[in-house]
């Protein structure tokens, strides 16, 4: 009698910052069906630290909440190598590439935002070595 395992894959697991409700709303329904998301609306109440733990990839509205999200995102995570993808209105060059010489590992012009979100999420927890179905 032979036995057949079954291998179930765990779903990517993504923690969200905006400083705005209204950029939850236009995440795609098919990214809700494919990754866990963790939608955490930063106020002067929402203490983020213990959001950080076994996350798989982290994206920071920095349009609503600043650059310096950025920083404390990179502090938090330490040396674990979770992937940053930063949402933004910037156009200059100069300034994107700060960005990703600070840790960010992607960028989506907020413009960009509905039309490319699923696509960078899926690049980006890809290269960070999750599996993605």
């Amino acid at each position: 009698m032979s036995k057949v395992f079954v291998l179930l894959e765990r779903r990517s697991s993504i923690l969200f910052l905006s400083g705005s409700s209204a950029v939850f709303d236009t995440i795609p329904e098919e990214c809700f069906s494919k990754y866990d998301f963790y939608l955490l609306k930063i106020n002067k109440e929402n203490s983020i630290k213990e959001r950080f733990t076994n996350k798989d990839l982290i994206i920071i509205d920095t349009y609503s909440l600043g650059v310096d999200f950025l920083d404390m995102a990179k502090e938090l995570i330490g040396e674990r190598n979770i992937p940053i993808l930063i949402i933004d209105d910037f156009d200059n060059h100069i300034i994107i590439n700060q960005l990703f010489a600070k840790g960010a590992k992607g960028y989506l012009n907020i413009d960009d935002y509905s039309s490319g979100i699923k696509t960078k999420i899926q690049k980006l927890i890809q290269k960070s070595g999750m599996l993605v179905l």
